[in-house]
């Protein structure tokens, strides 16, 4: 969810998620955000699932109105952001929302959403063998897919306004 760049992750995705598609029928990919408005690496992207058929596992939706019903359809969430300006995605607080555990890159503030292993993955490196290697980790073990679902629901408690103000008042004591 967001915009179909470089930056955020999206190539090191695509390859990841033709790697999976082609071990595995039960696996789909949605790809929603902004790439029609002069967007050569989205177009470039598109054209290369295209040439390898496989249109219909890797979808690219196009900006969506309706995030949280794209989310309800889906098992895992994935960020991958290479961008070292990420700060923290609301997307990450959108899935937790459904129960989605994320598979996040090591990038800015983005693990500060993120429980490794618990209510999510966050990968060891920003490539698409990491990203592989994330999502795997959740596909192969329904188990531990349904318990950082619900972890991830739990975890949004401290996000909370309430608790987010304790912690800058807590800041601001200790100035």
């Amino acid at each position: 969810l967001g915009r179909i760049r470089a930056d955020k992750g999206v190539g090191e995705l695509c390859e990841a998620a033709e790697r999976i598609v082609s071990e595995r029928a039960d696996v789909d990919f949605y790809l929603a955000g902004e790439y029609h408005w002069m967007n050569p690496f989205a177009e470039n992207r598109m054209v290369q699932i295209r040439r390898k058929g496989l249109q219909e596992r890797i979808r690219f939706v196009g900006p969506i109105k309706d995030v949280f019903g794209l989310l309800r359809q889906c098992q895992i969430h994935v960020c991958p952001s290479v961008s070292s300006t990420e700060s923290f995605p609301n997307v990450l607080l959108e899935a937790k929302s459904q129960r989605l555990p994320s598979v996040v890159f090591p990038t800015a503030g983005i693990p500060e959403a993120v429980t490794h292993d618990v209510d999510g993955y966050i990968c060891k490196e920003t490539t698409a063998n990491a990203l592989y290697d994330g999502i795997r980790y959740f596909l192969d073990n329904p188990d531990r897919l349904r318990a950082a679902g619900q972890a991830a629901r739990q975890s949004l408690e401290k996000f909370s306004p309430e608790r987010i103000g304790e912690h800058w008042a807590e800041l601001y004591k200790s100035l």
